[in-house]
């Protein structure tokens, strides 16, 4: 079985057109992270925060990833898509739920201040998918996402993360989400 190479990933992702005139695609490979950013960190529930930290080593597989902003600041889109080997994905991808099913809540530490997040597991995607919904209130603003990981085939998996502050709404994040689905699935011919 030949993986879908990374350029093929790349194209399965969103594109600024797919997600609209309201948000702007972030670099994914920043020449040096700001100090912000270096100091940005998840904690607590440490299977969840090594994986949201990309602490847990990445593979030498093929792996692609895309990250919106919205205009106004107020959301934030990321989407990845991995390709592995049957074998290698049912092992990670089984680390990765167990992962999101174990915590109950994980801490965002950055600038020196921290949000602490309650996670709920919810559906988003078909049965081999696992996700779960935090929330946080910050200075009394509502803080809301959902990470989401589901095996699009016995080769392929996407992640996806929405975070939006103002908000509790889930019909954005599960539109983007079907949408992310639906063009791997069809980009990538799964």
């Amino acid at each position: 079985m030949q993986l879908p190479t990374s350029d093929q990933l790349e194209s399965a992702l969103f594109d600024a057109d797919d997600l609209g005139p309201a948000f702007t695609q972030k670099p994914t490979a920043a020449p040096a992270p700001s100090e912000n950013e270096k100091d940005t960190r998840f904690k607590g529930c440490q299977p969840l925060a090594r994986l949201l930290n990309a602490d847990d080593g990445r593979s030498d597989y093929p792996q692609a990833v895309a990250t919106f902003q919205s205009r106004d600041g107020l959301a934030v889109v990321a989407e990845g898509l991995a390709a592995e080997p049957p074998s290698a994905l049912a092992a990670d991808y089984a680390k990765t739920k167990q992962a999101l099913e174990s915590c109950d809540s994980i801490s965002l530490e950055s600038a020196g201040q921290t949000i602490k997040f309650s996670l709920t597991p919810i559906h988003f995607g078909g049965p081999d998918s696992s996700a779960v919904r935090v929330d946080a209130t910050r200075q009394g603003v509502l803080i809301n996402g959902y990470i989401a990981i589901e095996r699009l085939s016995d080769s392929v998996a996407l992640s996806y993360v929405f975070f939006q502050a103002g908000g509790g709404s889930s019909q954005l994040a599960s539109h983007f989400y079907e949408r992310a689905a639906d063009k791997a699935r069809t980009s990538l011919d799964l």
